[in-house]
């Protein structure tokens, strides 16, 4: 019960300071503060959430190319192009571009990883209770950062199926050009068209480049954390040598 009731008061000062509010005050308040549900978790779920609703409706007004030889209205392909410039906006914009997002999250996991790392350094005095504190505050973290390796791998893969395809753009400024030239179009509106089309597929590429190498930073963090157990383990027991 106790326990509950902490967690709701956490809860609810989190949501209101934010996660950094209670850093200072001490070990077990960080901890307390760093393993609550909404500093990390639960912020991330509902961004998953959103960002899949909002990709999914804007990728339902991404289409191929029509095959037809030839088509009387050319203002389809300027259609296309704003579709490609809200998927860009959704996907790759700073500072609330799907790939900078995580990318955001993938390094406050870096950095939870790299706090643990110096916890592990030898505290001089610390012995006693205090020292059985420190150590299960230690371990509490741990866990933390396992439950978020797992959660923010599992959001990447389900992000990683929606990212545009580098490819499409050129296909469409293709399809104009062969259209355009049937139509007796100027030459110089369908190098405009190719022009816009290759610098969106370019950070469109740029874009899957900078998340699948996310994607791979945070798989690479989960499968060290049973690594990380055993040298922590370690590190405690030469801790516990040491305080004899």
């Amino acid at each position: 019960a106790a326990d509950a009731a902490l967690d709701a008061i956490l809860e609810a000062l989190v949501e209101l300071l934010g996660p950094g509010a209670l850093l200072e005050v001490c070990r077990c308040w960080f901890t307390a503060t760093v393993c609550n549900h909404q500093s990390f978790r639960g912020p991330l779920n509902r961004w998953q959430l959103l960002a899949c609703s909002t990709l999914d409706e804007q990728l339902l007004q991404m289409a191929e190319p029509p095959e037809d030889d030839f088509v009387e209205d050319l203002r389809i392909g300027l259609e296309h192009a704003e579709a490609e410039l809200r998927l860009t906006q959704l996907s790759a914009s700073f500072p609330s571009g799907v790939t900078v997002v995580l990318l955001r999250y993938a390094r406050r996991l870096s950095s939870l990883l790299c706090w643990i790392n110096l916890s592990l350094q030898p505290r001089s005095g610390v012995t006693g209770e205090g020292g059985l504190r420190r150590q299960q505050n230690l371990w509490r973290e741990i866990e933390e950062l396992h439950r978020r390796a797992r959660q923010l791998a599992e959001v990447s893969a389900v992000l990683r199926g929606r990212l545009p395809d580098p490819e499409l753009p050129m296909r469409w400024a293709q399809w104009f050009e062969d259209i355009g030239e049937v139509a007796g179009l100027p030459a110089d509106h369908c190098k405009r068209y190719r022009t816009q089309r290759e610098q969106v597929a370019a950070v469109w590429a740029n874009n899957r480049r900078t998340f699948l190498c996310t994607d791979e930073h945070v798989d690479a963090l989960l499968h060290s954390l049973v690594d990380l157990e055993e040298i922590v383990r370690s590190a405690v027991a030469n801790e516990s040598k040491q305080s004899q």
